[in-house]
């Protein structure tokens, strides 16, 4: 009777652990849309605001030939003003994505990125992201990624986030201009406490977020990937975490 009572309470114990932690997530879960949701609402503002001015650029792309009349000027201010139409519209593509709360929240960091003087440019290779992670964590994985992305990127300078789904499980990619990556420093970079910077000050914020990262994406079984890629003769610092 004893043992029985016993085994009771600690089933019973159990399942008021799970309710609580399932209680605890959706709770985390409303938070976050009650955070990042209106975010969404506010890009989908700041897009149509844009397209206001669409006809204009449009007006401006065909006025082009009168103003270059050699092919060679006329193709590299085509190519100027196109790269500034992509970076005008990079924000719609965050509405093409299924998850509403990661839209809002990349968004912010868009914009806090902007406000630190760096550009975000954003790739939507797949509009449904699946992945079995909640949307909280996948928040926590994508600050930390954009964020030691902005930290090594220069003012004025871009770096890329990529979004991909396949086989169910999501793909998030940061690429920035840095320096080679060697085998050691790969180890180091996830190591609690260790940062490249140099200053006291960096040392006490820095350090912390990819070791977390890594708690992270090894709780939920992914992986991550770092490597280096040449492009247009600069080295390029990528990221990759599949989950």
């Amino acid at each position: 009777m004893t043992v029985t009572f016993m085994v009771i309470l600690l089933l019973a114990d159990i399942m008021v652990l799970n309710q609580q932690r399932t209680i605890t997530i959706q709770q985390q879960d409303i938070k976050d849309y009650q955070t990042y949701e209106p975010m969404a609402h506010d890009l989908i503002s700041d897009i149509l605001g844009k397209q206001h001015d669409f006809n204009n650029q449009m007006n401006a792309i065909r006025m082009l030939p009168y103003t270059y009349k050699d092919y060679d000027s006329l193709s590299d201010a085509i190519a100027n003003y196109s790269t500034f139409l992509e970076e005008e519209f990079n924000e719609s593509e965050l509405l093409k994505i299924n998850l509403p709360v990661v839209a809002g929240f990349v968004f912010s960091k868009i914009k806090e990125a902007e406000q630190k003087g760096r550009l975000i440019s954003v790739k939507i290779k797949n509009r449904s992201l699946i992945t079995p992670v909640p949307e909280y964590d996948l928040i926590r994985i994508l600050g930390i990624l954009i964020d030691n992305a902005i930290e090594a990127t220069e003012p004025g300078h871009t770096f890329s986030l990529i979004l991909d789904s396949k086989n169910e499980h999501i793909r998030i990619q940061t690429k920035n201009e840095g320096g080679e990556i060697s085998s050691e420093l790969r180890k180091k970079m996830f190591v609690r406490g260790y940062s490249t910077k140099t200053s006291a000050e960096v040392r006490t914020s820095r350090g912390q977020g990819l070791p977390n990262l890594k708690e992270l994406v090894d709780h939920y079984n992914g992986k991550i990937y770092l490597d280096n890629e040449t492009f247009h003769e600069h080295t390029w610092i990528c990221f990759t975490v599949e989950l």
